[in-house]
């Protein structure tokens, strides 16, 4: 697996994917609270991203994600 840090603001996260020579999904995995993990995945239905345009994708993701939790406090 590759786990890399990712910039999501205020809160810890990681990008993570399996190697492959096909291209399979990323995930990224954002520590929210104590016990608690945010996880936002995009996998390809045709091939036509790169693996690095779906790691990005997975980021936005994450931090629209996050953003709309902080707006719930």
């Amino acid at each position: 697996m590759v786990q890399q840090p990712v910039a999501v603001p205020g809160f810890p996260a990681l990008v993570n994917y399996a190697p492959s020579e096909g291209i399979q999904d990323c995930e990224v995995l954002v520590g929210v609270a104590q016990g608690q993990t945010l996880r936002a995945q995009m996998a390809p239905d045709d091939r036509s991203f790169t693996q690095q345009q779906l790691c990005d994708m997975a980021t936005n993701v994450a931090k629209l994600a996050v953003q709309t939790l902080e707006t719930l406090k």
